[in-house]
């Protein structure tokens, strides 16, 4: 029993929809809005688990990458492409359509 840790609703909902890319051409940039308004579409039940500083915070400690960019310094995780919640966005730039 020492070394179990108990994992929270979110850490299991990231294990499952957000990988670590492999190599450097493995890369996907996802604002961090964009992650978790498309893991509310798929976990509503979760909306008050699943926020920003929630979300930042877990892969912050997962080891992702953040980059900020843009005029409003908008933070930018870098996943694998082949993530689970890939799957779930169309589309590039600031116009991506969420399907399910």
């Amino acid at each position: 029993f020492d070394d179990y840790i108990q994992k929270s609703d979110v850490d299991m909902v990231l294990d499952i929809q957000v990988n670590r890319p492999e190599t450097g051409t493995d890369v996907y940039q996802i604002s961090l809005l964009d992650l978790v308004t498309t893991l509310l579409s798929l976990y509503p039940y979760y909306i008050k688990r699943l926020n920003v500083v929630t979300v930042g915070k877990l892969l912050n400690d997962r080891g992702f990458r953040s980059v900020r960019k843009g005029k409003n310094r908008t933070t930018y995780y870098e996943i694998s492409k082949s993530s689970n919640i890939i799957k779930l966005i169309s589309g590039e730039g600031e116009d991506k359509v969420y399907l399910g």
